[in-house]
């Protein structure tokens, strides 16, 4: 638990593999320092654990204040690129990032990808990231439009930032898309409220309701924060 200059945050962390055979999420919690990250190894790409391992790393070394943020995904987004093209030879590895930190009583994100960040306030579950993402029709799925990683002599890449004011009591609730994906904001919501004053069991119904499926799930990952 940290005090800062502001609010008091503790977090709590779960992480399921779900029905995939390698858990490739990331995610950091210091609630010391109020830095928090969930990372997502890109479907379909090589070693996405290591990418998003090594995105988390680098908010880990390089994030001490909110104008660390932007800077260190451009960091990362080097070094991956770097890393694919040393190992394979071609721009296969990736990983989506959201990252926030509190400076007073104010949360600053950087992300990138279809991982999330919410905040749960007074019952209502606010939303302060963007998905970047798109319907492809010959693939019918989702296809990331940015994400850490990405050859950027074809792509941009888009870091999406946002400067959230924060009150006590709030929860911030960062996850990997096999939640959100997994489970409607509705159900989020209902089982936010009715744990409301147990975040460990939140972060529990949650991580395993999402991986009910023994077929389909995804990897989850969840990092909530509560303020106080």
């Amino acid at each position: 638990m940290s005090e800062g200059t502001g609010l008091k945050a503790e977090s709590y962390i779960g992480s399921l593999i779900g029905a995939r055979e390698v858990n490739q999420d990331a995610w950091l919690a210091e609630a010391e320092r109020l830095v928090f990250a969930v990372a997502d190894g890109v479907g379909g790409g090589l070693r996405g654990e290591v990418a998003s391992a090594m995105a988390i790393s680098v908010i880990k070394e390089k994030v001490f204040k909110a104008t660390d943020l932007r800077s260190s995904f451009n960091q990362a987004q080097a070094a991956i690129f770097k890393e694919a093209m040393e190992v394979h030879g071609e721009p296969i590895m990736g990983t989506t990032l959201t990252a926030g930190l509190i400076e007073g009583n104010f949360l600053y994100i950087c992300h990138v990808g279809d991982s999330r960040c919410y905040c749960f306030r007074e019952g209502q579950l606010i939303l302060l990231t963007e998905d970047q993402d798109y319907y492809d029709d010959n693939l019918e799925s989702s296809v990331l439009s940015s994400y850490l990683g990405i050859p950027t002599e074809e792509f941009v890449l888009k870091i999406f930032e946002e400067k959230f004011p924060l009150k006590s009591q709030d929860k911030l609730l960062f996850c990997t898309d096999g939640l959100h994906r997994q489970l409607e904001d509705p159900r989020i919501v209902e089982i936010m409220r009715g744990y409301a004053s147990d975040s460990a069991c939140i972060v529990k119904e949650l991580s395993q309701q999402a991986t009910a499926s023994s077929q389909h799930s995804d990897n989850v990952t969840l990092v909530l924060v509560d303020l106080v």
